[in-house]
């Protein structure tokens, strides 16, 4: 049988890639959270991973989460595991919960820690903001 001879199954030929790929250089990669309480309603919550040297390699997310009677909504959060670039993903309502993914409002520049302070950053001074825009939307009065 010829090395590139044409295969039926798709899966037959992804064994055979994975086994002829070489991986040149493996790194461990580390998972780390954090959260910080905004309010007694409100707080933010980041999962990042890093290497053993702390770099940030890549963002998982960084959530606006807020609490509306017994249960908990991410209003916004932004990652960068799609591809790689940072983009936001906004809410609907309480009662719609699909997401619109937004790259305009995101800070583009930067290694990955840079992006992740940034993120952070922005929820810390816009949580309010979002929050108002959120209940509005779900069609609530702004109750603090």
């Amino acid at each position: 049988m010829k090395k590139f001879e044409k295969h039926n199954s798709s899966k037959k030929l992804a064994i055979i890639r994975a086994k002829n790929t070489r991986i040149t250089k493996r790194e461990e990669v580390f998972l780390k959270h954090d959260e910080q309480i905004l309010s007694p309603t409100d707080k933010i919550v980041w999962v990042y991973k890093t290497n053993k040297a702390f770099k940030v390699k890549e963002i998982t997310t960084v959530s606006y989460v807020t609490t509306v009677g017994n249960n908990d909504y991410t209003v916004i959060y932004y990652d960068n595991s799609h591809g790689g670039v940072m983009h936001s993903h906004l809410r609907t309502s309480i009662q719609d919960s699909s997401d619109s993914p937004m790259i305009l409002r995101v800070s583009k520049k930067g290694n990955q820690g840079n992006l992740l302070h940034w993120a952070i950053k922005d929820i810390m001074n816009n949580w309010y903001y979002y929050r108002k825009k959120f209940l509005l939307r779900s069609g609530l009065k702004q109750e603090f």
